[in-house]
C-alpha cells in the first residue's frame, strides 16, 4: 500500500512542482506584495513532499525477498564513505574503525544501514565542532555486536526509543533537515536479520548506536531456513 500510494503521489506532485516553476521563470520580481514568497514557499512545500516520497519509497522495499550472502564489512565501509565523500568533506567530518568482520545478511539494506549511522552522526554534530564518528564489532555468542559512536549533541533518555519509530522528530526541519525515517529504516534493516537496535547517550556529549547481527555461517543457516517467511513491515 505504502509503495503504491508513494508511486501514485509523485504524478499530481511532479504537476505541481513544474507549474511553480513555470510561474517563477515568468513572474519572479513582478508579483506584489508577498507573491515571490508565496512561491518559495511552496517551492520549498513540494521539495519536502519529493524527499518524504522517495523515503517511503526506500522504507516500503526493505523486505526478505533478497539473497543472503556473505560479505566484508570494511569492503562495505569503504563503499559507503566514497559515496558519502561530498557530505564528510563539507562537514569536516572524520570517520575512524577498527577491523570488521565478515557477515551474512542481505548486503544492500546493511549499506543503507551504515549510510544512514553515519549520515547521522554528521547532521546532529555540534555548532562549531567537527563531527567524529567512530565505528567498532565485537563477537558475543552468535552475534556481532556493532557500535557506531559520535561526537554529537546526544539524545535525552526519553527520546531514546522515539527516534526509531517512523515520521517521528526531536528538531524541526528547520534545525536540521529529513523527513523523520532514516532511524526507521535502520531498526526495520536490523530487524530483518532478527537482530536488535539501540541507542545509548549523554545529552551534549555525542550517542553511540548499537546493532546486532548474526554471525556469518549462523545467519545463513537461519536464513535458509526462514527465506519463505512473511517480510517485516
Amino acid at each position: 500500500f505504502v509503495y503504491i500510494a508513494s508511486h501514485d503521489l509523485r504524478e499530481p506532485l511532479r504537476t505541481t512542482s513544474g507549474f511553480v516553476e513555470l510561474l517563477q521563470k515568468q513572474y519572479q520580481g513582478k508579483l506584489e506584495g508577498k507573491g515571490d514568497l508565496y512561491l518559495s514557499f511552496i517551492t520549498q512545500a513540494t521539495d519536502r513532499m519529493k524527499l518524504l516520497i522517495d523515503d517511503l519509497l526506500d522504507y516500503s522495499r526493505i523486505d526478505g525477498k533478497a539473497k543472503s550472502q556473505e560479505f566484508d564489512c570494511n569492503t562495505l565501509l569503504r563503499e559507503v564513505l566514497t559515496d558519502l565523500g561530498a557530505a564528510l568533506t563539507e562537514a569536516g567530518a572524520m570517520v575512524s574503525a577498527d577491523p570488521l568482520p565478515i557477515v551474512a545478511g542481505y548486503r544492500t539494506g546493511i549499506k543503507q544501514l551504515f549510510q544512514n549511522l553515519i549520515t547521522n552522526g554528521i547532521k546532529f554534530r555540534k555548532t562549531d565542532v567537527p563531527p567524529k564518528i567512530h565505528i567498532h564489532a565485537e563477537k558475543i555468542n552468535d552475534e556481532w555486536h556493532f557500535s557506531f559512536t559520535d561526537n554529537g549533541i546526544g539524545i535525552e533518555e526519553q527520546h531514546r526509543e522515539k527516534i526509531f519509530v517512523i515520521f517521528q522528530r526531536l528538531h524541526t526541519r528547520k534545525e536540521y533537515e529529513g523527513s523523520g525515517i532514516g532511524l526507521a529504516h535502520c531498526r526495520k534493516i536490523v530487524e530483518l536479520h532478527h537482530g536488535n537496535i539501540w541507542v545509548e547517550s549523554i545529552p551534549g556529549a555525542g550517542s553511540t548506536f548499537y546493532f546486532t547481527l548474526p554471525a556469518a555461517q549462523e545467519a545463513i543457516i537461519k536464513n535458509q531456513t526462514e527465506q519463505h517467511a512473511p517480510a517485516l513491515t
